[in-house]
């Protein structure tokens, strides 16, 4: 039953990251989408909260429930760079150096999934 409301702790968090990304974005970039500030605006907030949250997991203990909602759910709807930013931060605390690079290259190479995803459905 447990996993279930952590399931649902996620789910509303990520309904309410999602909308405020969509929202931001609109907002920043006037709802013409020129360039991507609005997503670059939505990745540079979610990775300062992630930051931000991180530091006060790690200090005081936030329960289960509130770091599912908050930074699984939440920041996770809002935008996932701030899970790699989160990943990168803590391998480098750990001096975990070469995990904290390859998670940096791994991640620049997904673009170039999207260029074959894209790629694929141009083929079919």
């Amino acid at each position: 039953m447990t996993r279930y409301i952590d399931l649902l702790y996620v789910f509303v968090g990520a309904g309410l990251g999602g909308a405020c990304r969509h929202a931001l974005s609109c907002f920043v970039s006037g709802g013409a989408g020129n360039f991507g500030f609005g997503v670059v605006s939505v990745n540079y907030i979610g990775c300062f909260f992630a930051g931000l949250l991180l530091f006060v997991m790690q200090n005081s203990g936030l329960s289960r429930p509130v770091t599912l909602f908050f930074m699984v759910g939440l920041l996770g709807g809002f935008t996932t760079f701030s899970a790699f930013g989160v990943e990168t931060i803590l391998y480098l605390q750990r001096s975990q150096f070469i995990l904290a690079l390859g998670n940096i290259l791994m991640s620049l190479l997904a673009l170039v999934m999207v260029y074959f995803g894209y790629l694929f459905a141009r083929f079919f």
